[in-house]
């Protein structure tokens, strides 16, 4: 821009309207007419510089802002900084603790030295210049030689080729990060104030412009973060969830070595034991396939000393980037060589505080430095192993006691069908048959024996079941002489002898030579007791080969053993009885003979003095009647007693018709209590059929679910296929109708019995009920009775003194009937006897005594009627 400030044209119209001036007025005026042309021009080019700048400003600041990272912060900073100055070199001086005196950024002139990456070490920077820039200082030199500067501050300077220079501070939250400083290295400089003012807001923004790197840098690291944590979760996730679907120690193991080395991308990765069964023991390892195998190889470490194990056992994660680096001793170096490691990781595999072992992650072909994220992926992947062991222990176990009860359970319905063949056998010969090829069988052994041990049988083999291919031994007589009173006594007290190998067993050699000539390598031994006496030996042989018996086999062979002498004892008694009765029937049956022949004769003997009796009783009788007529009177008199007596015989007709009627009843009960146990025999087998046919309807209904879906979703492919299908789903539930009508047929057959077993059983019960009832009207129809003979006897009392002729002549028939009674159940007892002695005939002699008193009884009991008579 021109600036006129001296315009003759106007000045001329001026004078030429006023008056003429002197010559000092008109020097005043002009004078004062150049300083404010003067002053309007320095204002107008200040303003003009100012906008300039503040536009060179904003136009760094934003090149500045544009970089997002710290060293395009800097490198933007130096470039447009140089620029804009026009100097000879801009660079950026560190002073955080990470690269202190370092020149981290530089922009410079091609001509001049660069200095990017040095590391200046100035003593003359003393805390005080520190303290200065950190409050803000912007040092200005416009020539260094006249700036009072140190020696050994100018060497520096000349070193760089600086002349001049221009220093601020990059601060930041108050905190001193740097020095932005401008050189001019080619001539001394003057730096205008526009020019620092500008240099210093510069470097503010510097500082700002750092700062915000500095949060998206954090910010972008901590996303990184997050994204690095949900990768690893995500690792962490699947290897549970594969580590989980492992149900056994070794699968766990070899999944977590692959999955480890596969997710840490290491050269090798390995388990070691330190358990008893595996201590110092590689149990598991994935390796790359150029470093060397360590499965199976055994580590006996001196240097694992106790207060190492102590820390595993408190979690202890050891991170060895370089092995030469970690202080470790000779020794732990020499077997880490062994297997080519550089670098390692190890983690403790622990559950319930327990330390299992180490899992270990070997880099062998470089050093390495473990992230923090490895590392905390790696112990919990770790800890994780320990809990799968865990799991998979549990699950064992879990399996082996069902494993148990499955075989627990087995073994006992072969003990309940061994048994029950057994007890089948009633005598001796079949009984030790029956024993032996049952254990046989059962234990799929090759040889069973039982050698007897009784006195008939000592030493001898007297039952056997043997494989076809081994020596037979039925018969055999084994002398023991090793078979001492100890070993029998132990035996009698019910000793089970388990022996796996017969060379292993501390046997005599007189022994082992005994068990060779049948072959017998293994074998089992069981003593047959009953009553705490020794019978036998139940003895079980493997000879083909040496065989560990189970627990469960031993408990099953001792029980059997012990149900061979119970069965052998209930054969005893079964045969003792036999002979018994066949002794009794050769010895009594004459007798019986003759005894039937007296019975015979006394029954015809009793009939004839029944009958004379009888006939003595009518002649009573009209005795009585006699009698009867004489006391006419005293009976019209006693006319309440003949009343009271009609209805005592009255009651007395009706409780004898109810007492009949009751033992008809009792006996239709009785007949029908078989009936009703065939019946509740018959609902349970129809019941049983009933649960048979649900079964199959059951298996047929599961059949077709199963079919349909499949063939549903086979048919998705084509309508024609799914019409095939269709019709033949048809033909098969055609086919099928028949046995599902049969199937309710039968269910409701089986209903309808059951209903008719149910009625019968209802009146079953009501004839019961009705029993009661009559029962209960009985004794009540009993009280009614004794109420009238109370009323008897109180009529009687009141006319005793008319009636003492009749009541002796009462009193002599009650003692009459009253023998008689006696005598009739003193015959019933006899013929009570005469039955058991049929039953039991060693009491034939009381029988006769009893007898013949019975007869002289009867003979007196007639005698004395007739006498009185």
């Amino acid at each position: 821009m021109t600036h006129n400030y001296f315009n003759t044209s106007e000045h001329s119209q001026d004078f030429s309207s006023e008056q003429n001036f002197s010559e000092s007025e008109s020097t005043d005026i002009l004078k004062a007419t150049v300083e404010e042309s003067g002053q309007a021009f320095i204002y107008e080019e200040q303003t003009n510089i100012n906008q300039e700048w503040a536009r060179y400003f904003t136009e760094t600041v934003k090149y500045i802002r544009q970089s997002l990272i710290k060293e395009d912060i800097l490198k933007t900073a130096t470039e447009e900084v140089r620029r804009v100055l026009d100097c000879d070199r801009v660079l950026v001086y560190s002073l955080n603790q990470e690269s202190e005196g370092l020149i981290s950024a530089e922009s410079v002139s091609p001509r001049f030295t660069k200095s990017l990456g040095m590391i200046i070490q100035d003593p003359c920077f003393e805390a005080r210049y520190m303290e200065k820039y950190q409050d803000g200082r912007v040092n200005v030199i416009a020539n260094i030689y006249e700036a009072n500067l140190d020696a050994c501050y100018i060497e520096q300077l000349e070193k760089l080729e600086v002349k001049a220079n221009l220093t601020a501070p990059i601060i930041n939250q108050g905190k001193l990060i740097g020095l932005l400083i401008a050189h001019q290295c080619s001539q001394p400089r003057y730096w205008l104030s526009h020019e620092i003012s500008w240099f210093s807001q510069i470097a503010m923004q510097v500082g700002f412009a750092l700062d915000s790197a500095n949060v998206l840098a954090e910010v972008a690291n901590l996303k990184k973060q997050a994204d690095k944590e949900v990768e690893w979760t995500q690792y962490f996730t699947d290897t549970v969830k594969l580590i989980r679907q492992s149900l056994n120690r070794e699968d766990i193991l070899e999944v977590a070595t692959e999955e480890v080395r596969r997710i840490l991308e290491c050269d090798r990765v390995v388990i070691y034991g330190l358990n008893q069964d595996s201590y110092g023991v590689i149990i598991a390892e994935s390796v790359a396939p150029r470093f060397t195998k360590g499965l199976g190889m055994v580590l006996q470490d001196p240097c694992f000393e106790q207060k190492y194990f102590d820390k595993y056992q408190n979690g202890r994660v050891r991170v060895i980037p370089n092995i030469y680096q970690a202080n470790l001793t000779p020794c732990h170096i020499t077997q880490l060589e062994r297997l080519e490691i550089k670098s390692n990781l190890v983690a403790p595999i622990i559950n319930e505080g327990k330390l299992l072992g180490l899992l270990v992650a070997n880099q062998c072909s470089r050093f390495r430095d473990w992230h923090s994220y490895e590392v905390r992926w790696f112990s919990q992947i770790a800890m994780q192993v320990g809990f799968a062991l865990e799991n998979a222990s549990v699950l064992a176990e879990a399996d082996l006691l069902k494993g148990r009860v499955d075989i627990e359970a087995q073994w006992t319905q072969y003990f309940t069908d061994t048994v029950k063949l057994i007890r089948q056998s009633l005598n001796r010969e079949d009984i030790l048959e029956v024993a032996t090829e049952e254990v046989r069988r059962i234990l799929e052994c090759d040889r069973v024996v039982i050698y007897g041990l009784n006195q008939d049988s000592y030493g001898v083999i007297i039952a056997e079941s043997v494989a076809p291919r081994f020596t037979k031994g039925l018969g055999m007589v084994l002398q023991d002489p090793c078979f001492e009173q100890k070993y029998f006594d132990k035996y009698q007290n019910g000793r089970v002898r388990v022996i796996p190998n017969i060379y292993q067993a501390n046997l005599t050699p007189c022994h082992i030579t005994q068990l060779e000539r049948l072959e017998i390598k293994s074998n089992l031994v069981a003593p047959i007791i009953n009553e705490g006496k020794l019978l036998g030996l139940l003895v079980a042989n493997q000879c083909s080969r040496f065989r560990d018996w189970h627990s469960y086999e031993v408990r099953w062979f001792s029980q059997i053993a012990m149900q061979v002498g119970f069965a052998l004892e209930n054969a005893k008694l079964i045969e003792s009885n036999a002979k018994a009765n066949e002794l009794n029937k050769s010895l009594f049956l004459p007798q019986q003979e003759d005894l039937r022949k007296v019975i015979i004769e006394i029954s015809q003997d009793s009939k004839m003095i029944f009958k004379v009796f009888w006939n003595k009783a009518l002649n009573v009788s009209n005795y009585v009647a006699a009698c009867g007529k004489e006391i006419q009177e005293i009976l019209d008199a006693a006319k309440l007693i003949k009343i009271t007596a009609d209805e005592v015989e009255k009651q007395i007709q009706r409780n004898y018709g109810l007492i009949e009627e009751e033992r008809e009843n009792i006996k239709s009960t009785l007949e029908n209590i078989p009936l009703l146990q065939e019946a509740a025999t018959d609902s349970k087998i129809r019941v049983k059929q009933l649960n048979e046919y649900s079964q199959n309807l059951y298996n047929y209904i599961s059949q077709l679910d199963v079919r349909i879906p499949k063939q549903i979703s086979n048919s998705e492919n084509t309508v024609e296929k799914f019409q095939k299908i269709e019709k033949q789903l048809l033909v098969e539930i055609r086919e099928n109708q028949p046995l599902l009508t049969s199937d309710i047929a039968k269910i409701n057959e089986i209903v309808e019995i059951m209903e008719v077993r149910n009625r019968e059983i209802y009146a079953w019960v009501q004839s019961l009920q009705n029993n009661k009832r009559k029962l209960d009207r009985i004794v009540t129809a009993n009280i009614q009775t004794n109420r009238l003979v109370n009323q008897i006897a109180q009529t009687a009392n009141s006319q005793k003194e008319a009636c003492g002729q009749l009541e002796k002549y009462i009193e002599s028939v009650n003692q009459i009937n009253q023998q008689t009674l006696e005598k009739s159940q003193f015959f019933t007892n006899l013929f009570a006897q005469l039955t058991a002695f049929a039953q039991n005939s060693t009491q034939k002699v009381m029988f006769w005594e009893r007898l013949k008193s019975f007869m002289v009884s009867f003979h007196k009991l007639i005698a004395s009627v007739m006498q009185k008579n």
